[in-house]
């Protein structure tokens, strides 16, 4: 007997982590083809259920198409198997749906999730989905490091479309144009990464205004101008990764008004001037990474006043003077990178 003939009110089914095996098929009816394989031809019948968790198992095969009418399913998590194939369109039909997460599989064709073959551009239904609160389609082949997606973010994402989303990923793609200035609207944004993409319009000031954003990355684009002197508003911020993009001039002062901050990349990129004093504020500063820049002066003292510091690398600038003792003897510090620099003076013998 089917156990899903008698399960018509199930909300939640999780099996993730175990080693079922078979094909997801729905036409089969042979009890040689495993329990799953029979029960999923049958979740038309589990019209309540919420949550599909099949993940980390052997499943190979074709993702039903079936799946796609469980109207009320929000999280459908079947990711870390052996699927094949394209995906089917009838999974994003739900507007209910909240996540998806079919990475590490071995999926083609031309919607996006981790570590596939999909390529050409977001589909433009894929923004209509009003309940979606995290969007990832990094690591994947579709254009770029990993990918093949094309095109540009809408310009209106956040105030028309999405207006929910917490998480925002799109690593590793071709994506250019334009980064939305309102792409924080509604303060709800926490986690934003664009990295590895041709974005090249200025730096959104707009972004740093934005009070839930705690992870900001949009790294290695070609994003031109400057860092917004009212960084401080952006009090929330705790990783901040901005290394390989064309941004110049000073180093806001008021970044070390951003006690949240733990990580700061400014690496490969044309800042000039001093490293602000301002620094040795930051009580919660544990990777300090301004490597390959034009930066000059010499090393803020106020930096051992960071008691959590463990990496740090100004490599390849035009600092000069003498390194603080407190850095280099400090408890805490890991990683310390300060070659291709002007220093001078006696490297401890306790080193």
């Amino acid at each position: 007997m089917n156990p899903f003939h008698t399960a018509n009110g199930l909300v939640f089914l999780a099996t993730q982590i175990n080693i079922f095996a078979s094909n997801l098929q729905i036409s089969s009816t042979t009890a040689s083809q495993g329990f799953l394989e029979i029960s999923v031809s049958n979740m038309r019948k589990l019209p309540d259920l919420l949550i599909l968790d099949l993940s980390g198992n052997n499943f190979t095969g074709k993702i039903p198409a079936l799946l796609g009418n469980c109207s009320k399913l929000n999280t459908i998590l079947l990711n870390e198997n052996g699927f094949s194939g394209s995906i089917p369109a009838q999974l994003f039909i739900s507007r209910e749906i909240v996540q998806i997460d079919l990475g590490f599989n071995l999926l083609t064709g031309i919607i996006p999730p981790l570590r596939n073959k999909f390529e050409g551009e977001i589909p433009e239904s894929l923004w209509d989905l009003k309940n979606l609160n995290e969007l990832i389609l990094s690591a994947n082949m579709f254009n770029g490091t990993h990918n093949d997606v094309t095109g540009a973010i809408p310009s209106d994402l956040r105030k028309k479309n999405l207006p929910g989303l917490v998480k925002l990923d799109l690593t590793g793609n071709h994506l250019d144009g334009r980064i939305p200035s309102g792409i924080c609207a509604g303060d709800e944004l926490v986690d934003l990464a664009l990295g590895n993409n041709n974005f090249s319009s200025r730096f959104p000031k707009e972004i740093m205004q934005c009070k839930t954003l705690n992870r900001l990355i949009p790294r290695d684009n070609f994003l031109q101008g400057s860092i917004p002197d009212d960084i401080e508003k952006s009090s929330s911020t705790s990783y901040f990764d901005i290394r390989g993009n064309l941004l110049e001039g000073r180093i806001p002062i008021r970044s070390g008004c951003c006690s949240n901050l733990s990580m700061i990349d400014l690496s490969d990129n044309k800042f000039s001037g001093s490293i602000p004093n301002e620094f040795g504020s930051l009580q919660n500063l544990q990777v300090l990474r301004i490597s390959s820049n034009s930066l000059t002066g010499e090393i803020p003292w106020e930096l051992t006043h960071c008691p959590k510091l463990t990496e740090l690398d100004l490599s390849t600038n035009n600092i000069s003077g003498l390194v603080p003792p407190g850095i280099l003897s400090s408890f805490t510090m890991k990683s310390i990178q300060l070659q291709q620099s002007k220093f001078n003076g006696v490297i401890p013998e306790s080193l």
